[in-house]
């Protein structure tokens, strides 16, 4: 049988260096009345985490340049018993 390997997620860095983690490919579109361009959550996304640590993202995935992307996978595992409150 073939082992589920997880859904592919976008790990993105914005233009203040912090990471984000989308469903959907981020949008790059450029501020309003400003100068420069930066990343946007596409409308919907059932992911989309903004402002990650840069430093613990490049740790566990891979440092990225500002306004870069690439596809990474989630994996995990249960670890101890599950308990109901």
């Amino acid at each position: 049988m073939k082992k589920d390997r997880g859904h592919p997620f976008w790990l993105s860095r914005a233009n203040d260096g912090r990471y984000m983690l989308t469903g959907h490919r981020p949008i790059i579109k450029k501020v309003e009345k400003c100068d420069y361009q930066d990343l946007y959550v596409v409308p919907g996304d059932n992911v989309g985490i903004r402002g990650m640590c840069p430093i613990w993202s490049a740790r566990l995935w891979k440092e990225l340049p500002i306004l870069g992307m690439c596809r990474v996978r989630l994996s995990g595992e249960v670890v101890g018993d599950t308990k109901i409150l």
